[in-house]
C-alpha cells in the first residue's frame, strides 16, 4: 500500500516536480483510492505557501480523479451509479472551485486551461453549445502562446471539441478536425512534445478517436462509409502507440476504453 504524505512536508519548488509526478502516476492506477487523499493534503499545502498556480493545477487533479471514476464506470456501461455520480459530483465542484481560486488570485495563465474544465462540464451538463465555444476559445488562445508547455495544450484541447462537435450533430467538421489533429500529433508541436514526454503524448493523441467515437455513440451520429473506415484506423493506429514499453505508464485506461469502442462497434 502507498504511503500517504508526512504531516510535515513542506512544498518547495524543487520537490514539485516530483510530487505532481507521484500524483500523476498514482492517479493512473485503477483503485488508487488513497492518491484523493494526497491530492487534497498537496492543494492544502501548495495554498498554505501561496503557490497559487499549482495549487489550481491540484484542484484539476482532484478533478481528473472523478473524471476516472465516472469513465471506469462508463466504460461498464454504468452510467448512473453511484461512483459514478460520486466523479461526475467531484468533476463540478473542482471545475468551479479551481475557476474561482484562479479569479480570486488572479492566475491569469490559468484562465485559459479553465475554459478545458468548464467546458467539459457544459458537455455533460448538455450545454453543447457553451462546450464548443469553451473549447473553441482555449484552443485559440492556447495557439498564440509563446511558450511551449502553453501552447501544446491547444492540441490536446482539439480532442475535446471534435467530441463536442460530434454532439452538435457538427460531424463531417468533427471527422475533419479529428483527422488533422491527429496527423498533428507527429508534426510541430505534437513531435517535440513525443521527444520530450511519450506518455503524455501517447495519451493525448489515442485520445482523439477515442473522444470522436464517445460523441458518435452517446449521439447516435451516421457516419459515411469513408468516415468510419477512418476512424477505425486511427484506432488501429493507437493500438501501436500504447504498445510501446518502459514508460511510466501502461496506457491500462485508454486500452480498456479501445476494447469498449470494439465491442460496441460490433452492433454499430
Amino acid at each position: 500500500m502507498t504511503e500517504r504524505p508526512i504531516i510535515n512536508i513542506e512544498i518547495t519548488p524543487e520537490n514539485l516536480p516530483r510530487i505532481r509526478e507521484e500524483i500523476a502516476k498514482k492517479r493512473e492506477e485503477f483503485g488508487a483510492e488513497t492518491v484523493i487523499g494526497d491530492i487534497r493534503f498537496y492543494r492544502e499545502k501548495m495554498i498554505e505557501a501561496e503557490l497559487h498556480e499549482d495549487a489550481a493545477d491540484f484542484f484539476w487533479e482532484e478533478y481528473l480523479y472523478g473524471k476516472h471514476l465516472v469513465m471506469d464506470e462508463r466504460d461498464v456501461d454504468r452510467k448512473g451509479s453511484e461512483r459514478y455520480n460520486q466523479g461526475l459530483g467531484m468533476m463540478r465542484k473542482m471545475a468551479k472551485e479551481a475557476h474561482q481560486y484562479i479569479v480570486k488570485h488572479n492566475v491569469e495563465n490559468k484562465l485559459t486551461r479553465s475554459h478545458r474544465f468548464v467546458g467539459e462540464m457544459s458537455q455533460f451538463d448538455g450545454d453543447l453549445d457553451s462546450a464548443v465555444r469553451h473549447f473553441s476559445q482555449a484552443v485559440s488562445r492556447f495557439d498564440e502562446e509563446e511558450d511551449f508547455d502553453q501552447r501544446i495544450n491547444g492540441l490536446k484541447l482539439r480532442g475535446f471539441l471534435t467530441e463536442a462537435l460530434v454532439l452538435t450533430g457538427a460531424i463531417d467538421e468533427a471527422v475533419d478536425l479529428a483527422v488533422n489533429t491527429f496527423e498533428f500529433y507527429d508534426k510541430g508541436d505534437g513531435k517535440i512534445l513525443k521527444e520530450k514526454d511519450y506518455d503524455t503524448w501517447a495519451i493525448w493523441k489515442t485520445g482523439v478517436p477515442i473522444k470522436v467515437w464517445h460523441g458518435v455513440f452517446d449521439s447516435n451520429a451516421s457516419l459515411s462509409n469513408e468516415q468510419r473506415k477512418t476512424l477505425e484506423n486511427m484506432l488501429d493506429q493507437a493500438d501501436s502507440v500504447l504498445a510501446v514499453k518502459e514508460t511510466w505508464a501502461d496506457f491500462q485506461r485508454r486500452k480498456n476504453e479501445i476494447v469498449v469502442i470494439r465491442e460496441k462497434l460490433e452492433s454499430f
